[in-house]
């Protein structure tokens, strides 16, 4: 009887402790899924980031509209069909907001539909109440959360735990946001990479499953107008 209680002990534990490999295993690999997703389709959007021409100004917007730790609101021609419109327009651009939600934490994509200008020449939008907040006055023509919740933000700021958003210029030299957590309307004009960095914390029930997936994008269009 003793033999067999203990053989009976060695295989529960033998069973607990697979059960929780599998189980960190499976959280791991769900959330290395669920942040290469969400870093793969905002580097294939933030790649398109383009300028916006703009009527009757001898210069044209510069693509990034706002620029914060957990935000950006950008110009993209991402998914454009550059046949779609036979006319004077440019190729038709989308403005593309990422930002993390409250409550939640959850990464969404907000994205708004330009409107000829009646000159023909230009696109246009609705103008925003504030750069970071264009559904102040235009509710988004779609949305989508991309995953999530995204582990907050590790103070202070490092390379071994940098935001959702980083900026850099042509030099490599990451810059610095202003007081308010933003980059400036001068330096926003200098950006010529972003570097994305999603962090997913640990599941419960699975320590060791927390992941982090970082990529930097450099738009052949991100220039100053």
């Amino acid at each position: 009887m003793m033999l067999l209680g203990l053989v009976l002990a060695m295989v529960t534990g033998l069973f607990m402790s697979v059960s929780k490999s599998v189980s960190l295993e499976r959280a791991t690999d769900d959330n290395t899924r669920t942040a290469s997703n969400a870093v793969n389709e905002m580097s294939r959007v933030i790649r398109a980031a383009t300028t916006l021409k703009v009527t009757g100004a001898l210069v044209s917007d510069p693509a990034l509209r706002f620029a914060g730790r957990e935000a950006v609101v950008f110009y993209s021609s991402v998914d454009v069909d550059a046949a779609s419109d036979l006319t004077y327009l440019p190729a038709k651009p989308t403005m593309v907001r990422f930002e993390i939600s409250s409550p939640g934490r959850r990464l969404v994509e907000s994205r708004w539909t330009a409107t000829a200008h009646s000159s023909g020449t230009s696109w246009t939008f609705v103008p925003p109440a504030s750069p970071a907040s264009p559904a102040a006055t235009a509710p988004a023509n779609s949305t989508r959360i991309l995953g999530g919740p995204i582990a907050p933000m590790t103070l202070p700021l490092s390379s071994a735990s940098p935001p959702l958003f980083s900026y850099f210029n042509e030099f490599g030299v990451e810059i610095a946001l202003s007081p308010t957590g933003s980059l400036s309307p001068a330096d926003l004009k200098l950006v010529r990479s972003v570097q994305i960095s999603v962090n997913l914390p640990t599941v419960t029930g699975s320590p060791g499953s927390a992941i982090s997936v970082v990529n930097t994008v450099a738009p052949p269009n991100l220039k100053s107008p």
